[in-house]
């Protein structure tokens, strides 16, 4: 493969990282947000539970407007909604604005960068015979995401406060942004254009 389809690759890899290990670390923040809110933890659990519904319900809709707007600018879009649910998620003072960050902004924005979307970017740009080996790097991303992040997240949680927390998480959704911008620097493979765009 061409050196740019492996940075491509790395891109969506890091992409996925960040994305993921972001997700995977706000069972962090149930403690502390109940405890500083004064709710019970059964409206943190509900709003994580909303956000994963979202995200399922949210998923084809996000393929469907990768497929025609490109998959760069879905999760360029994603990137940002993330960075500002996490961003209200910090000023949230009570269940209804837990639940509309964390929950449904957050459902949102996690669909748009979503594994689903790496690999249809992916697929437009990686040789046939590549794909599979491609798809395995940028799911190992993903799960590369709870052993980088997770343990940063909780040692802001202990050094920070969750608050603050999660305004340090917003700065890598907007890295996340960056690298969603570096999904659109190639072109699809001669037997996609005029299929999709990436």
């Amino acid at each position: 493969m061409k050196r740019s389809v492996w940075l491509f690759i790395l891109c969506a890899a890091v992409l996925m990282t960040l994305s993921a290990g972001i997700r995977q670390g706000l069972g962090l923040f149930l403690r502390p947000i109940s405890l500083d809110l004064d709710m019970g933890r059964q409206v943190f659990g509900l709003a994580l539970a909303i956000q994963t519904l979202v995200i399922g319900l949210s998923n084809p809709f996000a393929g469907i407007l990768a497929d025609r707007y490109g998959h760069w600018r879905v999760a360029l879009a994603g990137a940002a909604l993330y960075a500002v649910s996490l961003l209200l998620a910090a000023q949230s003072q009570g269940p209804t604005s837990v639940t509309l960050s964390f929950g449904l902004l957050m459902g949102l924005a996690l669909s748009a960068v979503s594994m689903s979307v790496m690999f249809g970017a992916a697929a437009r740009v990686v040789p046939p015979e590549k794909r599979t080996f491609a798809f395995g790097l940028i799911t190992s991303g993903g799960s590369f995401g709870q052993f980088l992040v997770v343990p940063f997240t909780m040692n802001l949680l202990t050094e920070m406060g969750w608050r603050e927390t999660c305004a340090w998480l917003s700065v890598g959704a907007l890295i996340i942004m960056l690298l969603a911008r570096g999904l659109g620097t190639l072109p699809p493979l001669p037997t996609e254009i005029g299929r999709a765009h990436v």
